[in-house]
């Protein structure tokens, strides 16, 4: 009985060809996981970021409400209704200017704040944010008051949209 004979000649280097085909696609799987991850953090980052300065300018407008009583003032008489506000953290009366149609955001490296409004010798640099209040009075004893933080991220527009009332409940 004649066993045949076997060539086993090249099968070493198709194995190891399929071998490095395998871990080449897994190294591609785990690289491109990696790389969506890193730029669903950018994301995710950018929105918690919106998401405070809406809120920053709900809560500036309380302050100025705040101010308004302490000093004796009629609820809401600092604000003109339908009109566009840019407040900063440290603003006392709002900045209203019918033809604002949205803020540019500032952030400042050397304090770590966003501000809206800011002046010549301040280290602020432009950010991709920007910052809009809105008050509506909706009775004679409560106020409405928007505040919309829009972006842009590769080439997609986005929006967060706080809304508050406030009501003269002094």
């Amino acid at each position: 009985m004649n066993s045949p004979v076997k060539n086993n000649e090249g099968s070493l280097m198709i194995e190891s060809i399929v071998a490095m085909s395998l871990v080449l696609v897994g190294m591609l799987g785990i690289l491109t996981l990696v790389a969506r991850s890193s730029h669903l953090s950018v994301n995710a980052t950018d929105d918690l970021t919106a998401s405070y300065l809406a809120s920053e300018g709900i809560e500036v407008v309380k302050n100025v409400l705040d101010a308004e009583y302490m000093a004796g003032k009629p609820f809401a008489s600092d604000f003109q209704f339908g009109q566009n506000y840019t407040v900063s953290y440290n603003t006392v009366l709002p900045n209203s200017n019918p033809a604002i149609a949205d803020e540019q955001v500032y952030y400042d490296p050397a304090t770590h704040l966003y501000a809206q409004q800011v002046d010549a010798s301040d280290t602020s640099v432009p950010t991709i944010y920007s910052r809009l209040i809105t008050a509506n009075q909706i009775s004679a004893t409560a106020l409405r008051v928007d505040s919309i933080v829009t972006w842009t991220q590769d080439g997609t527009s986005h929006k967060v949209d706080l809304e508050d009332i406030f009501t003269n409940w002094r």
